[in-house]
């Protein structure tokens, strides 16, 4: 836990590094962007482990119906919040995600992970972040912390709508394999923009 603890701590200082250095560039949006943006995830996660080795795990957690294989599908969800940095179109975001993998193999795997990250004008996209899963030790289910790292592409349809690709990886849990996961989502964002009450000084 404490060497999870100390790469957060680094990997955050490299982005408030490069944030800092970002934040220089003028500004050339108008309008601000959505700061909430919520959507689906879908995808597929694949273990770095035997399949006779990740069948072991899996039957600890689980009463064995068959055979698992180390990959399987993943469903869940994804709310975002962002702030804009003053500087292109740069922005900080920080990600709640919670999936439940392994459901085409008759198992629920749950996984939370929270993402701190930098998002760019073009569409490129960086977080880590803690992560939380269903693990199996002694025997029995766990829920074992581990760091997960996030590179996504994203695709916007409109200033509203965006379909990001993301590519997951979970490279040393405490317990467990090494974990890769592809997701694609479909996010909707949201303004909430406040209406000013008129007064005699801001008609």
């Amino acid at each position: 836990m404490k060497r999870i603890v100390q790469q957060f701590v680094f990997l955050v200082f490299l982005l408030l590094i490069s944030i800092i250095s970002i934040s220089t560039i003028p500004a050339q949006e108008q309008e601000p962007p959505p700061w909430l943006w919520l959507g689906p995830r879908l995808g597929i996660t694949g273990v770095i482990s035997k399949a006779s080795d990740f069948d072991d795990i899996i039957e600890e957690i689980f009463p064995k119906s068959r055979n698992y294989f180390p990959l399987y599908s993943e469903i869940g969800l994804a709310v975002e919040q962002r702030i804009r940095i003053e500087g292109g179109g740069y922005q900080w975001f920080l990600q709640e995600r919670v999936l439940v993998g392994g459901l085409d193999q008759t198992v629920a795997l749950p996984s939370l992970s929270l993402l701190l990250g930098i998002s760019t004008p073009f569409g490129l996209e960086i977080g880590l972040g803690p992560d939380f899963s269903l693990e199996s030790k002694s025997g029995g289910a766990v829920i074992a912390p581990a760091m997960v790292y996030a590179l996504a592409w994203t695709f916007f349809i409109s200033d509203e709508i965006k379909i990001p690709v993301i590519l997951s990886a979970v490279p040393i849990p405490p317990e467990g394999e090494a974990r890769l996961s592809l997701l694609a989502g479909l996010d909707f964002g949201f303004r909430f923009k406040r209406e000013k009450k008129k007064t005699p000084f801001n008609y």
